[in-house]
């Protein structure tokens, strides 16, 4: 059997026998393809191999052994996934972790602050990835947040969503969007429940200061938990998400959100936006974020209008004479983009302000904002 051409191919692929007839296939077809796209394969490795594995889907959609190749792939894919966050959790301070919940075998990362005592109730932050993102990535974006955790006592968890390739192109069911974990009609509140319980077995979680946040899909899957597990969460703190669902929560929650008014994926003033990854659902239309303000601050029976403080081009709004001492904040930023402000920009994505960090303000808002006001 003659070698494909090109060995040097992405170390993704190391594993793959050329003498098995399918793996062959595979390397052929995906070398021809790094042949001609002109693409320097040692600058852009990790993302040409996403996107050519993506265009062999195609090619392969009519070859009598489709079936073994994509599982060949999707395996080495997870294999190579797996590595990476457990190799990126190593250089945050995390480890990686799984769960089984509802046939599928799920993953998180884990910080623990090295100060962590367990005679001593620590709060717990679940941070959500972006769509087509993955929990190492999110805690990039992040920037410090695991350093302003560590500061203030709070465990972190970044859950992994799901897709096709288990660490890698993942999405979450927020309800409204997005990719598989919709179609599949994934059940990720059921899988952030058992996950804040299996962590609450193993660590002294403070009941009472257990919220989630997450940006873009991940924050969209923030307002959804608000909305179903309003018995556990004391609050959530959406970034860049939208509330597109049927919202019926059964405790008042508290709530910070973060928008800028120049993002192209999830707009401000809500519609159809004019930037969406999610090309399998192109004609999501968002709710504006006054709409998601509006239900929040009447459901927690907010009593006056809001406080406004403005810091550079974010200006903020407060009302604080809510429900069970609840509030309801929003942090706009004007001219930002999809992005986490004070955080890192994701590749190809736009640049956050300095003039707030999201991470610290969800930090400092959980802290003072406990469950039932105590």
């Amino acid at each position: 059997m003659k070698t494909p051409p090109d060995q040097a191919r992405h170390p993704l692929f190391t594993n793959l026998n050329e003498q098995d007839p399918d793996d062959f296939l595979f390397l052929s077809v995906y070398n021809r393809i790094s042949t001609k796209s002109g693409v320097r394969m040692k600058r852009h490795r990790t993302v040409f191999a996403i996107l050519a594995i993506m265009a062999l889907s195609a090619v392969f959609a009519g070859h009598a052994n489709a079936g073994p190749i994509r599982d060949k792939i999707i395996k080495h894919m997870a294999q190579k996934g797996a590595e990476t966050q457990r190799q990126n959790a190593l250089s945050m301070g995390e480890k990686l972790l799984t769960l089984d919940h509802d046939g599928l075998t799920r993953s998180y990362l884990l910080f623990v602050p090295d100060t962590y005592d367990s005679s001593k109730p620590a709060p717990l932050l679940i941070v959500m990835h972006g769509g087509g993102g993955a929990a190492d990535g999110m805690t990039k974006m992040a920037g410090d947040l695991n350093d302003y955790a560590a500061e203030n006592g709070v465990i972190v968890a970044y859950p992994n969503g799901t897709g096709p390739f288990q660490y890698r192109l993942l999405t979450w069911n927020a309800g409204g969007c997005c990719g598989q974990a919709l179609d599949n009609n994934v059940d990720d509140v059921g899988f952030i429940r058992d996950l804040i319980g299996a962590l609450r077995g193993a660590y002294n979680i403070d009941a009472s200061r257990i919220y989630a946040t997450g940006m873009s899909n991940g924050a969209m899957m923030a307002y959804r938990l608000g909305c179903e597990l309003s018995d556990v969460l004391a609050g959530i703190a959406p970034v860049s998400g939208a509330l597109d669902i049927d919202c019926h929560p059964k405790q008042p929650l508290s709530v910070v959100a973060f928008h800028g008014t120049a993002d192209q994926h999830v707009l401000y003033d809500g519609g159809v936006a004019p930037k969406q990854a999610d090309r399998k659902h192109p004609n999501r239309k968002d709710q504006s974020v006054s709409y998601a303000i509006s239900f929040w601050t009447g459901r927690d029976n907010c009593a006056d209008g809001p406080l406004h403080k403005a810091m550079g081009d974010v200006v903020g709004e407060r009302y604080n004479q809510c429900a069970n001492g609840t509030e309801v904040v929003l942090y706009t930023v004007k001219g930002g983009g999809h992005d986490w402000p004070g955080g890192v920009a994701y590749a190809g994505g736009d640049e956050p302000t300095k003039d707030i960090s999201a991470s610290h303000e969800i930090i400092d808002f959980m802290l003072s904002h406990p469950k039932g006001g105590r």
